[in-house]
C-alpha cells in the first residue's frame, strides 16, 4: 500500500542540488546575524541538550532577563543565541565565565555564513532566451523552474530587444555548472486566478475587489510550451579543462568561438519556432541564407552587461 502513497520516502530522490543568487534580503539577514547572534557549540555531542535548558542556563549564568535571549537549534550539538541588542551579545561573548549545562560545556563563536559550507565556482556565464512564455509572466521567478539544478539566475537582459527575433523572447543571464544540461524546450504551468463567488461584487477595473479565498478544489492551470534557446556562453574554465565547444562541429548551431582571449566566448545560432540544433524549414532557410544568417549580420562582440 505504501507504493500508492504520493510522497512516500522510498519514492523521493535521495538528493537535490540547486543554486541561488545573493539577494538584498540575504545581505540584511546576514548583517543582523553577525550583530545580534552567537553560535554555542556543545563540547560533548553524545548527550543532546534541549534548547530551553540551554537558554535557562545562559540566562542564569550571565544574569540576563528572559526577554534578552532566544535560543534555537542549529544541530543536535549547536545552538543559535539571538540577543535583544548587540550590547548584550557582546557582554556574553566577552565574558570570562564558561557556560555549563549539567556537565556539558558550551563554547561560543560568532555566526558566519561560511560555517558548514564548502567552496565552489560556477564557470559558465550564459545568455538564455525563452520563446513562448506569455508576456504577463516575463519574470525571473516564472522561468526559474525551467532550469536544471546547478543554475543561478543573474538577471534579465533587455539590452538587445531591438533585434527582430529576440523581441519575441524573454532573455536572461545565468551562471551554470554545465550549460549542456540546459533543456531545449519545456512546459510551463501557470496557476489560474481564484475567482470569487458570483454573489460577491468583483469589478477590478473599478477598484472593487472581492475578498481572497483559499482554493476549494484542484489548482487550475494553463500550460504553455516553451522553447529554450541557448544564445551564448562565456567559458571561465581553466584551459586544461576546457572542451573544444558546447556545440557540435557537425551541426549548424556553433557560429563563433574565440580561443585567443579568456574567458572564451561561444556563440550559437537559433531561430524562432525551432528547437536548438534542429533544421529550419526550407523556405525559412533560403530567406535567412540570403540575409547572411541571424548572427552574421549582427555585430555583437560586447561583453555581457555592456550596452554597446
Amino acid at each position: 500500500m505504501e507504493d500508492l502513497i504520493p510522497g512516500a520516502s522510498h519514492l523521493r530522490p535521495d538528493k537535490v542540488e540547486t543554486c541561488a543568487a545573493r539577494t538584498a534580503e540575504m545581505a540584511r539577514a546576514e548583517r543582523d546575524l553577525v550583530v545580534y547572534t552567537l553560535v554555542a557549540i556543545a563540547a560533548d555531542s553524545r548527550a543532546p541538550l534541549g534548547r530551553q535548558v540551554v537558554m535557562d542556563a545562559a540566562i542564569l549564568n550571565y544574569g540576563l532577563n528572559s526577554e534578552d535571549l532566544e535560543v534555537d537549534l542549529i544541530s543536535l550539538s549547536e545552538f543559535l543565541f539571538t540577543f535583544r541588542s548587540p550590547s548584550v551579545r557582546n557582554l556574553v561573548y566577552n565574558s570570562s565565565r564558561p557556560l555549563y549545562v549539567g556537565s556539558t560545556r558550551l563554547g561560543f563563536m560568532p555566526w558566519t555564513r561560511q560555517r558548514g559550507a564548502t567552496t565552489g565556482k560556477l564557470l559558465y556565464h550564459a545568455r538564455v532566451c525563452f520563446e513562448g512564455v506569455p508576456r504577463h509572466a516575463w519574470q525571473v521567478s516564472t522561468v526559474a523552474p525551467l532550469f536544471e539544478a546547478g543554475t543561478m539566475i543573474e538577471g534579465v537582459d533587455d539590452t538587445r530587444k531591438r533585434e527582430e527575433d529576440e523581441s519575441a523572447c524573454f532573455c536572461i543571464w545565468v551562471w551554470s555548472i554545465d550549460p549542456s544540461a540546459l533543456a531545449k524546450c519545456g512546459t510551463l504551468r501557470l496557476a489560474e486566478p481564484v475567482l470569487p463567488p458570483e454573489s460577491e461584487p468583483h469589478f477590478p477595473e473599478l477598484g472593487i475587489h472581492a475578498g481572497i479565498r483559499p482554493r476549494s478544489g484542484p489548482a487550475e492551470q494553463l500550460k504553455y510550451e516553451v522553447i529554450i534557446h541557448l544564445d551564448e556562453v562565456w567559458d571561465y574554465s581553466p584551459p586544461d579543462r576546457r572542451q573544444p565547444s558546447f556545440g557540435s562541429y557537425d551541426s549548424d548551431d556553433m557560429l563563433e568561438e574565440s580561443e585567443e582571449k579568456w574567458p572564451v566566448r561561444h556563440q550559437f545560432a537559433w531561430f524562432l519556432g525551432v528547437q536548438d540544433g534542429c533544421s529550419l524549414p526550407q523556405q525559412r532557410r533560403s530567406t535567412l541564407d540570403h540575409l547572411g544568417g541571424r548572427r552574421l549580420w549582427q555585430n555583437r562582440l560586447n561583453y555581457p552587461g555592456s550596452n554597446a
